[in-house]
C-alpha cells in the first residue's frame, strides 16, 4: 500500500454486524478498534505496461468513476472495489485497488481478493478470509477465522482461535497461539511456536518444526522430515520416508510415532509411567527404570514405573532410539524464544508502530507493515561495528602482508599470461617470431622440471637424509635436465633447420652468455625460476609428507592407547569376577567340610582346576567357545556338589561353533548369576540349561533357568552388569543383551558372526 491513501470514506457502524470486503488485484488489511465508525483507506493505482515497475497514484477523479461501490443491506455491509485489473479498459495497463479498513472489532467479515495479501489484527468474531495468490495474516485475534490462501503463507500470532487454514504452495507460521487450529499446506513447511490446545497440521513434501506446544497436537507429512521440542500432552506424529525427532516433557495419554523409510530419536519423560511399544530395524534404549517386558534389539514392549501413558514408536525400514531425559537432543528453546524481542507479529502490531497524523483527515495513520522501521537498528550498528573493530584487532600484520604479495603476484601473473597469449596469437606482430621462441623455451622447461621432480621423488630423495643435501642434489638435477631439454631442441634444430629467426631467438633466450665485466646478462632468468619453482614445489611436497606420517603417527598412538585401555578395562572386569566367583565356592566347600569332607576334597581339587585353566592364559582376552564350556561345565560340577540333586544341568552346542572366539567369562558370571538368585531360591528341581546355537547371521548363547522371575530392575546385579559392560567395550552396539521374563525365563546374548569373527582375529 502507498504511505498516504488516494481517498477515505467514512461510514458508520451502527446496526452492522456482517462486512464484506471484496477486490480483483489489491491487499487487504482489517484492523479492530473501539469507535462506532467504519474508515476505510482506498489505496488505488497503475502500472503501465511499458514501464511496469513506475506505479501511479489514481483517485475516483482520474478513474471517471468511484473507485468503491459500498452498499449496506439491514446489517450486511459490502465494500466493492469496481476494477477489473485493467485501466479504463486499457490491456496494456493494470490497475489495482487495496483496502485498509478500520472497525469495531466485533464484527463478522468476509474478505476476498484474487491477487493480493489479507491481514487481520485485533478482531473478535467470526473471520472468513479468501486469496488465490497472495499471503494471510493473523494477529492479536479471538474468535472464529477460516482462511485459505491458493499460493501463499499463512501466519498467526498472539491469538486465541478456532480455526481452518489451507493453502495450497505455501509455509505456515503459528506463534505465541491458544485455542483449536487445523491447518493444511500442500507444499510447504510448517513452523509452531508456543501453542496451547488443540493444533492440527498436514502437508504434502514439506518439513514440520513445533516447539513448546501443549494439549493435543497430531501432524503428518508426506516425504518430509518432524522435528518436535519440549511437547506436552497428547502427541501424533507420521510422515513417509522422513525422520522425526522429539523431545518430549510430558504425556498426557498417549504419544505416537509413525515414519517409512526413516529413522525415530525420542527424548521421553521416563520418570513417570509408561506403556512403551517400540518398533523398527534397530531398537536402542537406554537403562528403562522399573522396566516389565520384553526387550530386544528390534522390538520393545512392556511398561515402566508401572505403566501409564501409551508410547508407540513405529518406524518401518528404520532405526528406532529412546533417549533418557537427561540427553540433551535440543538446545533450551525457551530461551532461545525469549531471545526473540521482535517478531513478524510485532511488525503489525499498531501499538508498536508509529503513528503518522494526516494533515487533511485529522485521523492518526498508521505506518503500513512494508515501511515499518527495522526494530534495534541502533543496537544492531553498535554490534557491527564491535565486531568489525575486533576483527581487524585480529588480523595478523604477517599474515596481511603475505595475502598482499599473493594477491599482487596472482594478478600480475594473471595479466602476464593473458598479455602473452594475445600476442603469441597474433601473427602480424613485429615479435612474433621472438614470441613462439619464448613460448617453445617456457614449454620445454616446464616439462623438463616436472620430469626431473618426478624421478627425483621416486628414485633420489630416499638415500638422502639431510635437507640440505636434497636441496642441492634437485637443483643440480634439474639443471642437468634443462641442459638434456636444451640439447634435444638443438639436435631437432640441426635435422630441421628452417634458417629462420624462430631458433635464433629461442637460443638467444636459452644461452648463458657473460658480459665483459663478467655479469650474466637478464638469459639467465630462464633458469633461475626454474631452480626455484622445484624448491618451493619440493618443499610443499615434504611438507604435506611430514604431516601424513605424523597423523598417521598419531593415529598409531591413538589406536594403541585405545588398545591398551580396552585391555586394562577388560582385565579389570575379569578380576572383579575371579574373587566374586572364588568367595562363592569357597564358601561352598566350607559348607562341606564338616558334613561330606570326601566331596569337600574334590570339590577342591575340582576348584584348583578350574582356577588353573582360567588363570593359566592371563594375557589373553579371548578363547574359543569350547574353552568358554569347559570353564562353565567345571563350575557347574561344583555347585552341583554342594546342591545335589536340586540342581540339574545340560550344556549343547551346534556343531561348527566350537573354535568361535569369544571373550573370556561372557558365560560363566550369567551361570552364576542363575545359582545365585534362581536354583538356591527353589528347594527341588532345580535346571539350568545352557544353549549356544547359529540364527542366521547371529550367534545366540542361551542360558536358563526354573528358578523365581527376574526382578523388574536388573542392573543391581553385578554379574549382568559386568557382562553388559564388556560387550559394550568389545563389540560396541552390534551385541544385544536380552532379558525374557517368561515360561521359559532365560537370559540371551546375540552378536553377529561377523562381528565375532573380526573381532576375534
Amino acid at each position: 500500500m502507498n504511505y498516504l491513501p488516494s481517498e477515505i470514506k467514512t461510514v458508520s457502524a451502527e446496526g452492522v454486524r456482517n462486512l464484506q470486503i471484496e477486490t480483483i488485484t489489491g491487499n487487504i488489511e482489517l484492523l479492530g478498534n473501539e469507535e462506532n465508525e467504519i474508515r476505510i483507506e482506498i489505496y488505488a493505482s497503475k502500472r503501465l505496461f511499458i514501464n511496469f515497475f513506475r506505479k501511479e497514484s489514481v483517485t475516483s477523479a482520474d478513474a471517471g468513476y468511484e473507485l468503491v461501490n459500498i452498499t449496506q443491506q439491514g446489517d450486511h455491509l459490502r465494500i466493492a472495489a469496481r476494477n477489473n485489473g485493467f485501466w479504463k479498459w486499457d490491456w496494456l495497463s493494470f490497475f489495482q485497488v487495496s483496502f485498509r479498513v478500520f472497525i469495531p472489532k466485533n464484527i463478522n467479515a468476509l474478505v476476498t481478493t484474487t491477487v493480493g495479501d489479507i491481514a487481520l489484527n485485533n478482531l473478535i468474531g467470526k473471520q472468513t478470509l479468501r486469496t488465490a495468490i497472495g499471503d494471510i495474516k493473523i494477529a492479536n485475534s479471538v474468535g472464529e477465522i477460516q482462511g485459505k490462501a491458493s499460493a501463499g503463507s499463512i501466519k498467526v500470532g498472539n491469538c486465541d482461535i478456532k480455526a481452518d487454514l489451507s493453502t495450497s504452495g505455501g509455509n505456515v507460521l503459528i506463534q505465541n497461539s491458544k485455542g483449536e487450529i487445523n491447518s493444511n499446506t500442500s507444499g510447504g513447511n510448517f513452523k509452531l511456536e508456543n501453542f496451547s490446545g488443540k493444533l492440527y497440521t498436514k502437508t504434502s513434501g514439506g518439513n514440520i518444526r513445533a516447539a513448546n506446544i501443549s494439549g493435543e497436537f497430531k501432524t503428518f507429512t508426506f516425504g518430509g522430515n518432524i522435528r518436535l521440542e519440549n511437547m506436552k500432552g497428547n502427541i501424533g506424529a507420521s510422515t513417509k520416508g522422513g525422520n522425526i525427532n522429539i523431545q518430549a516433557s510430558a504425556i498426557n495419554e498417549y504419544l505416537w510415532l509413525e515414519t517409512s523409510g526413516g529413522n525415530i530419536k525420542a527424548q521421553l519423560p521416563l520418570s513417570q509411567g509408561l506403556q512403551i511399544e517400540a518398533d523398527g530395524s534397530i531398537v536402542r534404549a537406554p537403562h528403562l527404570p522399573n522396566f516389565q517386558g520384553n526387550k530386544r534389539s528390534g522390538f520393545i514392549l512392556g511398561s515402566i514405573n508401572g505403566g501409564g501413558a501409551s508410547v508407540k514408536l513405529k518406524s518401518f525400514g528404520g532405526n528406532v532410539r529412546i533417549y533418557a531425559p537427561k540427553a540433551e537432543l535440543f538446545p533450551d528453546v525457551e530461551d532461545e524464544l525469549k531471545k526473540k524481542q521482535y517478531t513478524w507479529v510485532d511488525r503489525i502490531n499498531l501499538e508498536k508502530a508509529p503513528d503518522v497524523t494526516s494533515k487533511t483527515s485529522g485521523y492518526d495513520i498508521p505506518t503500513p507493515v512494508s515501511e515499518l522501521p527495522r526494530p534495534h537498528y541502533r543496537e544492531r550498528n553498535n554490534s557491527f561495528r564491535t565486531s568489525f573493530k575486533n576483527a581487524i584487532n585480529r588480523l595478523n600484520p604477517q599474515f596481511v602482508f603475505y595475502t598482499f604479495l599473493f594477491a599482487l603476484f596472482l594478478i600480475y601473473g594473471l595479466n602476464s599470461i593473458l598479455y602473452f597469449s594475445l600476442e603469441l596469437l597474433n601473427p602480424t606482430s613485429l615479435e612474433a617470431e621472438q614470441n613462439k621462441a619464448v613460448f617453445l623455451a617456457n614449454l620445454t622447461t616446464g616439462f623438463a622440471c616436472f620430469i626431473s621432480l618426478i624421478i627425483f621423488i621416486l628414485f633420489i630423495e630416499r638415500f638422502l637424509t639431510k635437507n640440505w643435501s636434497k636441496y642441492t642434489i634437485l637443483i643440480v638435477f634439474t639443471y642437468f635436465t634443462l641442459m638434456l631439454a636444451r640439447l634435444f631442441q638443438k639436435a631437432l634444430y640441426l635435422v630441421e633447420n628452417d634458417g629462420g629467426k624462430y631458433w635464433a631467438h629461442y637460443w638467444r633466450i636459452m644461452s648463458i652468455k657473460y658480459t665483459e665485466t663478467g655479469i650474466a646478462n637478464h638469459s639467465t632468468l630462464y633458469l633461475l625460476i626454474p631452480m626455484v619453482a622445484v624448491c618451493v614445489i619440493f618443499y610443499n611436497w615434504q611438507r604435506s609428507k611430514d604431516l601424513d606420517r605424523k597423523i598417521s603417527e598419531q593415529e598409531y598412538q591413538l589406536l594403541n592407547l585405545e588398545k591398551l585401555k580396552t585391555k586394562a578395562q577388560l582385565n579389570a572386569l575379569e578380576a572383579r569376577i575371579n574373587p566374586h566367583f572364588l568367595y562363592n565356592s569357597l564358601n561352598s566347600i566350607t559348607g562341606l567340610i564338616h558334613d561330606n569332607p570326601d566331596k569337600a576334597e574334590e570339590m577342591t581339587i575340582q576348584l584348583s582346576k578350574l582356577f588353573r585353566a582360567t588363570t593359566g592364559r592371563s594375557d589373553q582376552s579371548f578363547h574359543s567357545i569350547a574353552e568358554e564350556l569347559d570353564i562353565v561345565k567345571s563350575y557347574l560340577s561344583i555347585e552341583q556338589m554342594r546342591f545335589g540333586d536340586r540342581l540339574k544341568y545340560s550344556v549343547q552346542l551346534e556343531p561348527g561353533l566350537e573354535n568361535i572366539k569369544i571373550p573370556r567369562f561372557l558365560l560363566q558370571p550369567i551361570v552364576e548369576n542363575a545359582i545365585k538368585h534362581g536354583i538356591s531360591k527353589i528347594t527341588e528341581h532345580g535346571i539350568i540349561d545352557v544353549k549356544i546355537s547359529k540364527e542366521k547371521d547371529l550367534i545366540a548363547f542361551q542360558i536358563h533357568d526354573n528358578g523365581p522371575a527376574f526382578k523388574e530392575d536388573l542392573s543391581g546385579g553385578y554379574g549382568l552388569r559386568s557382562i553388559s559392560d564388556k560387550l559394550q567395550l568389545i563389540y560396541g552396539n552390534d551385541a544385544n543383551l536380552q532379558i525374557e521374563n517368561n515360561d521359559y525365563k532365560s537370559i540371551i546374548i546375540k552378536v553377529p558372526v561377523e562381528t565375532l569373527d573380526k573381532m576375534s582375529i
